[in-house]
C-alpha cells in the first residue's frame, strides 16, 4: 500500500457567532519548565454550526517587540518580566501574541489590545461569557498521524486563534 504523504498545511478563518463554551482547558509547564495555559472557546455561527477553538499561550524568556516609523520598521528583543512596559510606539509581533477588544469600537477610541498569548487567555476568560457575541481571527491547522489503535493514516483539523 502505498504511504499517504499529506503534510500540514495552514489557512486563515474570520467567524463571527454567539459563544456557547469558553473556558480555560488545561495550563501546566511545558518541557523547558515555561508555564503554559488553552483557552477552548466555542462559537456558534449559525442555526446547526458551532466552531471549537483553542488559544494556546506560554511564558516565554524573551518577546520581541516592533515600532514602525513610515516605510521603516524598527524591532527589538525584551524581557518577558517586561511585556507590560514596552515603550511608547512598540507593538508586539504578530507570533505568540492576540489582538483582544473587549468593548465594541465608537468613534476614534481603540479599544483593541496586542497582549502575549499567555495574557490574553485571561484577558478573553475576564471579560468574554457564554452568549456573548464574539469576531475570532485565526487560522486552520490540518495535520495527519497514524493512529495508535489501528495504525490507520488519520487527518485532523484545529481551529486556532491569532
Amino acid at each position: 500500500m502505498e504511504e499517504n504523504k499529506f503534510e500540514a498545511n495552514y489557512g486563515n478563518f474570520k467567524a463571527e457567532g454567539i459563544i456557547t463554551d469558553i473556558r480555560l482547558a488545561r495550563e501546566g509547564k511545558t518541557k523547558n519548565n515555561n508555564d503554559y495555559k488553552v483557552l477552548n472557546l466555542r462559537i456558534k455561527t449559525d442555526k446547526d454550526k458551532i466552531l471549537n477553538m483553542e488559544l494556546f499561550g506560554q511564558v516565554q524568556s524573551e518577546i520581541e517587540v516592533v515600532k514602525f516609523k513610515g516605510k521603516e520598521r524598527e524591532t527589538k528583543k525584551i524581557k518577558w518580566s517586561e511585556r507590560n512596559n514596552i515603550g511608547d510606539g512598540y507593538t508586539l509581533q504578530n507570533f505568540g501574541s492576540v489582538k483582544v477588544g473587549t468593548e465594541i469600537k465608537t468613534g476614534a477610541t481603540n479599544t483593541i489590545q496586542t497582549l502575549t498569548s499567555f495574557d490574553g487567555i485571561s484577558e478573553i476568560i475576564n471579560n468574554f461569557h457564554i452568549g456573548d457575541s464574539i469576531h475570532v481571527d485565526g487560522n486552520i491547522q490540518w495535520q495527519s498521524f497514524t493512529s495508535n489503535q489501528d495504525g490507520s493514516l488519520r487527518t485532523s483539523m484545529k481551529f486556532s486563534i491569532q
